[in-house]
């Protein structure tokens, strides 16, 4: 989702990277007087492929988060309360004392 919402985000920006080039390149050519440039992209449309790419991102990484979080969750309560009220806290090694 992140990949398709980024590739979204970069849709237009790359349609006027090929159209300029191939501007130039029509242009550069010796046959060539003039050439005719029309609008090829809207800016709604440009609006409308940024505001939806960028919230598949933010859904994408959202989803992601909390997908990583239901694994902490499920070992969690998986164990009674009891037990993890009463587990025994590791001795502390010597050398680990508080110093006063």
């Amino acid at each position: 989702m992140i990949i398709m919402g980024t590739a979204l985000i970069l849709a237009p920006i790359g349609a006027d990277y090929l159209f300029q080039r191939n501007l130039v390149a029509l242009l550069t050519k010796e046959q060539a007087l003039t050439a005719t440039v029309m609008p090829h992209l809207s800016t709604w449309y440009r609006v409308v492929c940024w505001l939806t790419g960028s919230l598949m991102v933010l859904v994408g990484s959202v989803a992601a988060g909390a997908d990583s979080r239901a694994s902490h969750y499920a070992e969690t309560r998986r164990r009674p309360m009891r037990a993890r009220m009463t587990e025994r806290q590791p001795e502390p090694k010597w050398g680990d004392e508080p110093r006063a």
